[in-house]
């Protein structure tokens, strides 16, 4: 019964972001506040301590660009709460996607880790990072947009029966990402017409 009632709980949760995030979007909400929630969603619903998503930027010539859209900690490292901030008003680039990131986007499947004590999935973040002690990279492409919805440190790490249960929120957060990509080309495109 017990078991029953967590698995209610968990489908309320997604089917509660996944409605709050279209209502936000088509309100014109603040599209990285909505990242915002669906990250927290998917660490409520993994037991994660930390977690983000981000676009995959390849326009550069030379490493692809990480655009973090959202970041939401649950511990106490004040680094990261900084940057969860930032990321929450405005994308945070890094100049490097990262090797397990640019793994999960190339093979467009979920890559899994065990680092014990190790910070070498999470390289491009804050020197301050907790350590990732297990994690999961899962990727999403949507119209050409690739991204990856990061979780970290799961007592018991990940496995594809929690990937495959995280996926609406997955597509969601790809949906959502392709909505800013979409909505910064249309601004661009209004510029362009203003500058002639």
């Amino acid at each position: 019964m017990a078991d029953e009632t967590r698995a209610h709980q968990i489908r309320r949760s997604m089917i509660d972001c996944i409605v709050e995030s279209q209502r936000a979007l088509l309100g014109g909400g603040n599209p990285n506040q909505v990242m915002v929630g669906i990250v927290a969603s998917a660490i409520e619903v993994s037991g994660s301590e930390f977690g983000f998503v981000a676009e995959v930027n390849n326009s550069v010539k030379a490493k692809p660009v990480l655009v973090v859209r959202a970041i939401v900690d649950t511990t106490e490292s004040q680094q990261l709460k900084q940057w969860e901030e930032v990321a929450r008003n405005k994308p945070i680039a890094m100049a490097d996607a990262g090797r397990m990131i640019g793994e999960a986007i190339e093979t467009k499947c979920p890559v899994y880790g065990e680092l014990a004590g190790s910070n070498v999935a999470l390289s491009d973040l804050p020197a301050r990072h907790p350590d990732a002690k297990s994690f999961v990279m899962i990727p999403f492409t949507f119209k050409g947009t690739a991204g990856v919805v990061g979780l970290a440190n799961r007592p018991g790490g990940y496995d594809s029966d929690l990937v495959a249960l995280m996926q609406p929120l997955v597509e969601v957060a790809s949906f959502v990402e392709t909505s800013i990509s979409e909505r910064d080309v249309w601004r661009s495109a209004a510029s362009d017409l203003e500058m002639t």
